[in-house]
C-alpha cells in the first residue's frame, strides 16, 4: 500500500459544505492546487484535500515508474476517498479527470458532484498525441524510444504552450517546471487506448471546464467530454490547460463553487 502525500487547507470554523478532493494531472502533484484552490475552497466552508498519486509530488513509489497504470492511480484515489465521511465533491484535472471518470463509473464511492477541468476526454489522448508528433517530431520520437515525458516539458517555451494560455507568467512557469515529475509511459497508453472510461448513465451532476487556449485538450476535446455526460462545457477565454493556476483563476473557482452549492438565483 502506497502512503500518499495529502495536502489540506485548514478552515477557521467547522466545514459546512462537505469534502472537496482534487486529483492532479500527469507529471504534477498536490502542489498544483495548493496556492489557489485549496485556500479558496477552505474560505468557502469546504474541507479541501489534494492528493499526490503514487510517484508524484511527495508520494513514494517502489518500482519502475514506467510501469504504473491508470488502475493504480484509481486505486490510490479510491482508497483515500474511502477514508472520508460526509459529502464528497471530486475534482479531476487532465489525467486526474481520466482517473475521476473511472471512479465515477465504478460507483464504489458516492460522489455528490464531479468537476472535470481540461480532462482527458473519454475518447482518449490521440488528438494531442498527433499534435505533439506534428509540432515536435524529434522529441516525440525520443519520448517513445526512452519512454520519458519530462524532456517534452523541460523547456520554458514548450511548457508555456502546453500548460498556459494567453497570459504567460515566467515565475509560474518556473514553479511548474521545478515540481514536475516523470510520468508513466503505460499510463499514457492507458489514456490513449488501453483503459478508456466508458461514461454511463449517472445521477451525479458533472461540470466540464476548459481553457479556450488549451493546447493539450482544446475546445473539441472538452466539448466531446461534456457531450459524453450530457452537459454543456464552460470555457474561459485566454486561458490554457492549467486554468486553475494562471491569471484569472478566480473566475474558474467561482464557477466551480456556484456549481457545487448553487446560490439563490444562480442555480
Amino acid at each position: 500500500m502506497v502512503l500518499l502525500e495529502i495536502r489540506h487547507a485548514s478552515v477557521l470554523s467547522a466545514p459546512t459544505q462537505g469534502n472537496i478532493v482534487f486529483i492532479h494531472g500527469a507529471c504534477m502533484g498536490a502542489w498544483c492546487w495548493e496556492n489557489n484552490l485549496l485556500p479558496y475552497f477552505a474560505s468557502k466552508g469546504y474541507d479541501p484535500y489534494a492528493l499526490s498519486l503514487r510517484g508524484h509530488g511527495e508520494s513514494p513509489f517502489d518500482g519502475n515508474y514506467k510501469t504504473r497504470r491508470i488502475r493504480h492511480y484509481v486505486e490510490d484515489a479510491t482508497r483515500f476517498l474511502a477514508t472520508l465521511s460526509g459529502t464528497i465533491y471530486l475534482v479531476g484535472h487532465s489525467m486526474g479527470g481520466h482517473v475521476a471518470q473511472h471512479i465515477l463509473n465504478q460507483k464504489i464511492i458516492n460522489i455528490e458532484k464531479l468537476i472535470l477541468i481540461a480532462a482527458v476526454p473519454p475518447h482518449g489522448v490521440w488528438r494531442v498525441t498527433l499534435k505533439t508528433a506534428w509540432h515536435y517530431p524529434l522529441l516525440f520520437a525520443n519520448l517513445n524510444l526512452t519512454r520519458r515525458f519530462l524532456p517534452l516539458f523541460k523547456d520554458v517555451e514548450r511548457a508555456q504552450r502546453y500548460f498556459f494560455g494567453t497570459h504567460r507568467e515566467n515565475d509560474l512557469t518556473q514553479y511548474v517546471l521545478k515540481n514536475l515529475k516523470e510520468e508513466s509511459y503505460f499510463a499514457y497508453w492507458d489514456m490513449l487506448c488501453l483503459d478508456l472510461p466508458k461514461p454511463k448513465p449517472s445521477k451525479t451532476p458533472v461540470l466540464v471546464l476548459g481553457g479556450a487556449e488549451d493546447f493539450l485538450f482544446g475546445v473539441r476535446d472538452v466539448t466531446a467530454t461534456a457531450t459524453a455526460y450530457g452537459v454543456k462545457p464552460v470555457f474561459f477565454e485566454g486561458m490554457g490547460h492549467n486554468l486553475f493556476m494562471e491569471l484569472g483563476w478566480e473566475k474558474v473557482a467561482i464557477c466551480m463553487d456556484r456549481f457545487l452549492i448553487p446560490q439563490a438565483g444562480t442555480a
